[in-house]
């Protein structure tokens, strides 16, 4: 059989499944957290489908982080866990309904790629929420992103990102907020270098409170971005 027919069949046969689920996830009503790429803006919408485009509502507060050419990723809420890439063409329209809106190109195909799972929680805002590292004298390290399993901290300097080797586990450190908040963590494996910043995993430690602290803080991240972003409905 021709390889180029085949192509196209799985294009088309794959352009028609990420269809299908976006037309599921609308009769669904279902929330997706969305993010952003290239920025550390996620928040939460719903989404329509419309012809040859997705039609997505604009929360309250986004401003104009959205251009055109920007992309959009999110996890679709269903057993699959697949991730889907949008490209935005419009990135402020208003429905009939005076509903604000932007427009995105149908993707062709999932996306490809692993991303942290954990919902993510954009902590650039705070500048006393540290990651500090017993090994490193208890230097403070500025935290960038928050999940329940792991966090985005920023390096100073070069020297001190390369004394973050990827793939060792770093005992002892802890997730620090001002004198409010202490978690304590059994160990951090740096997991990607990104620019001046470190993404890694972590492990809270089992004595104390520290599981507690980790949650409360996070519901703490969500209100926070709930307030700042204000989901609306189409």
């Amino acid at each position: 059989m021709n390889p180029i027919t085949d192509m196209l069949r799985f294009t088309r046969s794959t352009s028609k499944a990420v269809e299908k689920a976006l037309m599921a996830l609308e009769q669904s009503r279902a929330t997706v957290r969305v993010e952003i790429e290239k920025t550390r803006i996620r928040f939460n919408t719903v989404l329509s489908v419309r012809k040859s485009a997705v039609v997505v509502a604009k929360p309250e507060g986004l401003g104009r982080s959205l251009q055109v050419g920007s992309t959009i990723r999110f996890t679709l809420p269903d057993e699959s866990g697949r991730n889907l890439r949008l490209e935005v063409s419009t990135p402020n329209f208003n429905l009939s309904n005076g509903s604000s809106v932007f427009l995105c190109k149908m993707p062709k195909k999932f996306a490809e790629g692993a991303v942290r799972m954990a919902v993510r929680f954009d902590t650039t805002r705070f500048n006393n929420l540290l990651l500090t590292v017993k090994d490193k004298g208890g230097e403070g390290f500025r935290i960038l992103d928050l999940s329940s399993g792991g966090c985005k901290f920023q390096c100073p300097g070069t020297p001190t990102l390369k004394s973050f080797p990827v793939g060792k586990k770093v005992l002892g450190g802890a997730i620090q907020l001002g004198d409010r908040v202490n978690v304590e963590l059994e160990h951090f494996i740096p997991r990607a270098h990104m620019g001046s910043a470190v993404g890694c995993e972590f492990k809270i430690s089992l004595e104390g409170p520290n599981a507690k602290y980790l949650q409360h803080l996070l519901i703490s991240l969500e209100k926070s971005e709930r307030e700042r972003f204000k989901p609306v409905a189409m």
